[in-house]
């Protein structure tokens, strides 16, 4: 097809001309949200791109200039009914997409109409707000005439099959199960000892497991994509597995999981290593974040060192322009969904709240996700001297209505090209009528 150049005139303020190809930003906004995969007969048209000022409002109707008739073919986000009227032709063709780092695609639903040069109106997107999230606006494309039909697998169905598709590695020792997750991420989505069951978000869930990002040396836009690149296993045996990640350019850090079922312990332990594969060193912290199954009928706990006294932070950013720059503050007394008890702090997720970050310094490294009378329990040391992102935090949790995580940090180290950098993760599970809360440091005391 022959692109038109320029598309158009006139755009809404904020709005760019783009090229639509795999990569490119699905809108104009804070966080950045990136188009994954188009049908082949797609790629290269112009387009226009949208911003968002407001992630809570819904999008409004806009205008802009055709210089020349057209197609205009509106890539709309799935969210509910956008209310366009029937004039728009429906296409076959897929857009993916999603939010930078995040595991869930949005299928875009593609839709046509012819339009004279001149001023032409945008619609709104009118989908019903869920769970406090409006739709997103509408990606506008431009073609001279409409694409050809998608060949096989390149339709919006074909597209979101091949991406969303689940394939894992089962490790097994005794009674030990683990469950690793290689496509379309690597994550840990199942653990259990035969005795409790497995209190990770499973596959197919948003987010799901444990995974790994990283600080440098604090969140930015590229921490949480390491995990969004599909892994090879490199080898397994009886309850053990090596698997590895390729890096973007974006990162350019490859990551390597060990995953060791130990039935002595009747544990797991999991290596993250990340190594640096940019020309020049970088100053590195592994991040690792454990997602619970159910999480409004869990809680995250965090554990401090016997006798501590280092208070336990909230953690927020400033406001919209502050990007991730956090800023911490005291924990008001009778927050929602918050205990916070010299021995630990629990965060537990209430419907109708906004989402809670907290965190504290504790050496011991220990953390849980608790549901009922079982519990998750997770460790990673941190012995002093260690300089940890986030102020100074090694442990923290993350509570909102749909996601329940407790996180552990690595302290941030320089890492010259080829270094590599490690964090040491053991999991272990807990009947609570048999060991007590109270108790659950104690199930790393020999090792």
């Amino acid at each position: 097809m022959t692109p038109l150049l320029p598309p158009a005139t006139d755009l809404p303020v904020g709005a760019q001309c783009g090229t639509l190809v795999a990569g490119a930003v699905r809108l104009v906004a804070e966080y950045p949200a990136d188009i994954e995969a188009i049908s082949r007969e797609l790629a290269g048209l112009p387009c226009v791109v949208l911003p968002v000022s407001d992630w809570r409002a819904q999008p409004a109707a806009c205008s802009l200039r055709l210089l020349r008739p057209c197609w205009v073919i509106l890539s709309v986000h799935d969210h509910g009914n956008a209310g366009l009227d029937p004039s728009w032709r429906p296409l076959p063709h897929g857009l993916l997409w999603r939010f930078r780092g995040a595991e869930g695609y949005r299928s875009d639903r593609l839709v046509a109409r012819f339009h004279a040069a001149g001023l032409m109106e945008i619609p709104g997107h009118q989908g019903a707000v869920q769970r406090r999230r409006p739709p997103r606006p509408h990606l506008i494309i431009l073609a001279d005439r409409l694409p050809d039909p998608p060949a096989a697998g390149q339709d919006a169905l074909g597209l979101l099959a091949a991406f969303t598709r689940i394939e894992t590695v089962e490790l097994t020792l005794g009674d030990l199960t683990a469950t690793v997750q290689t496509h379309p991420g690597l994550r840990l989505t199942a653990f259990t000892d035969g005795r409790v069951p497995s209190l990770l978000a499973t596959a197919g869930c948003t987010p799901a497991g444990v995974r790994t990002w990283f600080m440098e040396p604090e969140q930015n836009d590229a921490s949480p994509l390491i995990a969004s690149r599909p892994a090879v296993c490199l080898d397994h045996g009886a309850g053990h597995g090596r698997f590895h990640v390729t890096g973007s350019v974006a990162t350019a850090l490859d990551l390597d999981w060990e995953v060791r079922l130990d039935a002595s312990r009747r544990s797991l332990h999991l290596t993250h290593l990340l190594t640096n594969r940019a020309g020049s060193a970088r100053t590195i912290a592994v991040w690792s974040l454990a997602v619970g199954c159910e999480p409004l009928a869990m809680r995250a706990m965090l554990w401090r060192d016997p006798g501590s006294t280092a208070p336990a932070r909230r953690i927020r950013p400033p406001g919209p322009t502050g990007r991730y720059r956090v800023h911490f503050e005291d924990l008001t007394p009778g927050l929602p969904g918050v205990d916070d008890q010299p021995e630990w702090l629990t965060l537990t997720p209430q419907l109708g709240t906004d989402p809670l970050k907290a965190g504290l310094r504790a050496h011991a490294g220990v953390a849980a996700l608790v549901r009922g009378d079982q519990a998750l329990v997770s460790r990673v040391l941190a012995p002093p001297p260690g300089d940890f992102p986030e102020g100074g935090h090694n442990l923290t949790a993350y509570s909102s209505e749909d996601i329940l995580e407790i996180e552990h940090v690595g302290p941030l180290l320089p890492l010259p090209p080829g270094g590599c950098v490690r964090l040491d993760q053991e999991l272990r599970l807990a009947d609570l009528r048999i060991v007590p809360l109270t108790g659950l440091p104690d199930l790393f005391a020999d090792g």
